[in-house]
């Protein structure tokens, strides 16, 4: 009896929601088939626009040209995507301002139900505005494209300053003025983006003068193509980052972002919460002080200075060359650098740390753990003063036959060698390799083994 009460249930339930259902979309349908019709203070709005823009308020010029701007601003609302092009539209002899707009949906009787633009010259600044339809109930589509053409026959913008803001909207710097045209390349002073969670594109096609600084919250930043910007800045809260090869100093800021990069070449500063830092080769210096907390950081080649540090930070580092002075701080992840060419000084507390000291390399070298981490020291030949402490992690040494070097191990554990036929614990300024020592080095744990061994 109780399972025939609960299917009559559900069958009445399912009815009942059938008709709700029904009820919606027939006022849904009168909505949208009756014009101006309004229900419990709803209505319906259809938008398909194509404005062009050719002429400026408060600008007396019968030509309209971006180049007579020093600065174009652009402030567009909601899901607006900007277009910044360069060529020579067929059929077009000037540049213009389009805007390409198709949305549906419904709104409050009383929200603004169509779309608003202007362009305004004030002194050397352009501002064009946006305004979309509110659609503040159900909105259905939007396709709403902001393009600015810039004709390659007789205008450029290679003196001006973009400041583009926007929210879901994409914002994209190249390309032609259509689809059937030669893209040519668009030469921009500088580039200020902001978007909330709308993409940020540089084609190939684009070239920037001076600098960029691209920032979004959750949208991805591509930057296609080689690149000279002298001074680039990137930022994103979620969004990913893609670069190719940028010639030029580079600031990156994220939250929690997967970062990758071609060659940079200029200084690189960081600051990054979480999540995956890859570049290429870096020429220049890579920098983040107290700015990393829980990034991978990764690279092939550095051929300046690497200075990571952060004793709170929980950062990986793992780099195959680094040709500058080195300095790594952090607490609990692993660093591992496949050759030091200059002074380093790396340090974690449980993190292990994984080290190949470069032959010719003769500045000093300090290794140090703080909790559990273990070290692992290579080299083929050692010079200067090396130093490698832990506390409680293992420690690893591996030399090179040519090595020759003094060297002083001390711990509470045991200290393990397969080229020495003593159970000495400490070892005190002990030959490697011969007599005649080139180098120093200094291995001490306070309860950890150390092993010592030829490669």
């Amino acid at each position: 009896m109780a399972e025939k009460k609960l299917g009559g249930f559900r069958t009445f339930l399912l009815i009942v929601i059938t008709i709700a259902l029904a009820v919606v979309l027939s006022l849904a349908a009168y909505l949208i088939l009756v014009p101006n019709a309004t229900i419990f203070g709803l209505k319906y709005a259809s938008n398909d626009k194509k404005i062009v823009i050719e002429k400026v308020e408060n600008d007396s010029r019968a030509l309209f040209k971006f180049s007579d701007y020093s600065k174009i601003v652009v402030n567009a609302e909601n899901h607006t995507n900007v277009k910044v092009t360069f060529g020579a539209a067929n059929g077009i002899a000037n540049s213009q301002i389009i805007l390409d707009a198709c949305t549906r949906g419904f709104m409050k009787t009383d929200a603004k139900s169509t779309y608003e633009i202007s362009a305004v010259k004030n002194g050397t600044t352009l501002t064009i505005t946006v305004a979309e339809p509110n659609y503040n109930f159900l909105q259905i589509t939007n396709q709403t494209n902001l393009w600015l053409n810039v004709y390659s026959g007789n205008d450029g913008v290679s003196g001006a300053t973009f400041e583009i803001n926007t929210g879901s909207g994409s914002v994209v710097f190249g390309g032609a003025p259509t689809v059937n045209d030669v893209p040519k390349q668009i030469v921009v002073g500088a580039a200020n983006v902001t978007t909330k969670a709308g993409a940020i594109k540089m084609l190939e096609t684009t070239k920037i003068n001076s600098s960029a600084a691209l920032s979004t919250t959750k949208g991805a930043i591509v930057i296609n193509g080689d690149k000279t910007i002298p001074n680039l800045a990137l930022a994103t809260k979620t969004g990913k980052i893609t670069t190719n090869n940028i010639v030029g100093n580079v600031a990156l800021k994220s939250y929690n972002s997967n970062i990758t990069m071609g060659d940079i070449t200029g200084n690189v500063d960081v600051e990054m919460e979480s999540g995956i830092l890859n570049f290429a080769n870096i020429n220049g210096n890579l920098v983040s002080e107290n700015k990393l907390l829980y990034t991978t950081v990764k690279a092939k080649t550095i051929t300046g200075e690497v200075t990571l540090v952060n004793d709170d930070g929980d950062f990986s580092v793992d780099i195959q060359k680094v040709m500058g002075n080195t300095s790594i701080r952090t607490a609990n992840k692993a660093v591992k650098i496949g050759e030091l060419g200059a002074a380093a000084e790396i340090q974690t507390k449980n993190g292990a740390i994984n080290v190949k000291k470069a032959a010719g390399n003769t500045q000093s070298l300090l290794l140090r753990t703080t909790g559990t981490g273990m070290v692992k020291l290579s080299f083929d030949a050692l010079l200067g003063v090396n130093s490698v402490f832990t506390e409680r992690g293992a420690v690893t040494i591996q030399f090179g036959e040519n090595a020759k070097f003094s060297l002083n191990a001390s711990t509470q554990g045991r200290i393990y060698r397969t080229w020495l036929d003593s159970d000495e614990n400490p070892l005190v300024n002990t030959p490697v390799g011969g007599e005649a020592t080139l180098g120093t080095l200094t291995v001490s744990s306070a309860k950890g083994n150390i092993r010592i061994e030829p490669i």
